[in-house]
Order: C-alpha cells, then sequence, then structure tokens
C-alpha cells in the first residue's frame, strides 16, 4: 500500500479528500437553497403587493362609478364624498404596483453570482483528476 510522507495510506487521504469534497458542495447547495427560499418569500410579497393594488383598483372603479351615479344627485356632498374614495383608493393602488414592482426588482436574480461562481469552483476541484486551482477556460 502506498503510503504519503507522514505514514498515512495514500487511499485513507483520498477517500477523506472526496468526503470533503462532498461535504462542501452539500453546504454550497444548502446555500443556493436558501438564496431561492429567500426570493421566492421576498417574490411571494411583491404579489402579494400587485394583488392588493389590483384589489384597489376594482374598488376604484367602483367608486368611480358610484361618483358617476351620485352625480345625478341633487345633494352635492355624496359626489364630493365619491370622488375623495376614488381618489384616495386609486392612490393607494398605484403606490402598492410601484412597491410591489421595486419588490420584485429586487428579487429578480434568484442566486448571486458569487454563489454560482463557487459553487462550480468546488464542482470543479471535487472532480477525479482536478489540477487544484485552475479552471479550464469557459467556452
Amino acid at each position: 500500500m502506498t503510503t504519503s510522507g507522514r505514514g498515512a495510506p495514500t487511499g485513507g487521504l483520498v477517500q477523506s479528500l472526496q468526503g470533503n469534497a462532498a461535504s462542501l458542495v452539500r453546504l454550497e447547495l444548502d446555500r443556493v437553497r436558501q438564496e431561492l427560499t429567500d426570493s421566492a418569500r421576498r417574490a411571494g410579497r411583491a404579489s402579494a403587493l400587485l394583488g392588493g393594488a389590483g384589489l384597489l383598483g376594482m374598488v376604484t372603479v367602483g367608486t368611480s362609478v358610484a361618483l358617476v351615479l351620485r352625480s345625478l344627485d341633487t345633494v352635492l356632498p355624496r359626489p364630493a364624498s365619491a370622488a375623495l374614495l376614488s381618489g384616495v383608493c386609486g392612490a393607494g393602488a398605484g403606490a402598492l404596483a410601484a412597491l410591489g414592482v421595486a419588490e420584485l426588482r429586487r428579487a429578480k436574480p434568484f442566486v448571486s453570482q458569487e454563489t454560482v461562481q463557487s459553487l462550480e469552483d468546488d464542482v470543479r476541484a471535487a472532480r477525479p483528476g482536478a489540477s487544484g486551482g485552475t479552471a479550464p477556460p469557459a467556452g
């Protein structure tokens, strides 16, 4: 059996290296999974905000119809109150839509480039016959 300079069997060192590489890859995959989960949560919140914007938009349409109907009334405060409510709901819908779109933009890169690069480097290093440090040219 071949031994290294310190007397440890080479086969044991290779197995240890393979085990360490496998553990490292598992840890990297767990990190990627966590990043994807965080991005999905952020996208879920953004979807809820956009849903709220849609709901308030429908309320705006309803109150606009009420505005037209109430404007036929001879009493002034009813149309004024409907106009005020339509304006408030419309502003709320616009604010929620802007927040939802901003949240989706922040959630856009589902996994960071550093994580992808780190995972690719780890996989290259864990391959049998890896030359230890230099990656093959991309192409």
